[in-house]
C-alpha cells in the first residue's frame, strides 16, 4: 500500500495554510503570538511573530512527513485499509488548521473559546480513529500496538473492536463536554485513560486466554 502522492501534496499543503494566513494577517499580528495555552484557556507560552507565522507550519509539514514516511515503511502495513492511509493525510493538517485559528484569533484580541475548540477538535479526533480502528490490521505503526496484540491476529482484531466502541464514545462525550459550563477537566482526564487501559488490560487478559 502507498500513498496517493497528489493526495500527499495536497495533505502538505494543508498544513501550510496557517503559514499563508499568517501572511495575509501579517500587517495585523503583533509581534508576539501566544503559541500555547493552559487548561483554563489562558495563553501560557509565546513566540515572536516570524517564527509563529513561518516556522511552525513549515515544522508540521515535516511531521506529516515523517508520518507518511514510516507509516508507508513499515513492513506490516502491505494489507493495511486504503481509508485509514487516507486518514493519517488529514490529522496533522487539523490540528495545524486548528492551532493557527486559536493562535491568530487571540493574537488579534478576538474573544475565542479556546477549551472548547479544543475539546471540541479533541472528541472528533478520537470519535473518527475510533469508527476506523475495527477497520484496522496487525501494523507497526497504525492501531494499538501491544507485545500481546502484535504476537495474535485475534487479540489485535478483537481488542481494536472494543476499543473502536470505547473510542467513539469517549470521543463523542469530550465533545458534549466542551459545551457544558463548569464540567471538571479531570473528568476528559479519565475518559482518557479508559480509552487506553480498558483495550490494554483487555487484551493482555485475552493473550493469557488464548495461550494459557
Amino acid at each position: 500500500m502507498k500513498f496517493n502522492r497528489k493526495q500527499v501534496a495536497l495533505s502538505c499543503l494543508l498544513c501550510l495554510i496557517p503559514l499563508f494566513a499568517g501572511l495575509l494577517l501579517w500587517n495585523r499580528l503583533p509581534d508576539t503570538i501566544p503559541t500555547h495555552f493552559n487548561f483554563k484557556g489562558e495563553a501560557d507560552s509565546f513566540m515572536k511573530k516570524p517564527m509563529a507565522v513561518l516556522t511552525l507550519p513549515l515544522f508540521l509539514v515535516a511531521v506529516n512527513l515523517l508520518a507518511i514516511f514510516v507509516t508507508e515503511h513499515d513492513p506490516k502495513n502491505s494489507g493495511q485499509s486504503k481509508k485509514l492511509y487516507n486518514l493519517m493525510l488529514w490529522i496533522v493538517p487539523a490540528v495545524g488548521v486548528f492551532g493557527a485559528a486559536a493562535m491568530y484569533s487571540r493574537a488579534l484580541g478576538m474573544d475565542s473559546n479556546i477549551n472548547l475548540m479544543a475539546t471540541s477538535l479533541l472528541g472528533l479526533v478520537f470519535a473518527v480513529i475510533g469508527n476506523y480502528m475495527p477497520k484496522t490490521r496487525p501494523s507497526y505503526t497504525i492501531g494499538i500496538k501491544l507485545p500481546w496484540t502484535l504476537a495474535d491476529d485475534e487479540v489485535w482484531t478483537r481488542t481494536h473492536r472494543l476499543a473502536g466502541w470505547l473510542w467513539m464514545g469517549c470521543g463523542l462525550l469530550i465533545m458534549i463536554m466542551g459545551f457544558i459550563p463548569g464540567v471538571p477537566l479531570w473528568t476528559i482526564f479519565v475518559l482518557f485513560l479508559a480509552m487506553v487501559l480498558v483495550p490494554s488490560v483487555y487484551s493482555f487478559l485475552l493473550y493469557k486466554k488464548l495461550h494459557p
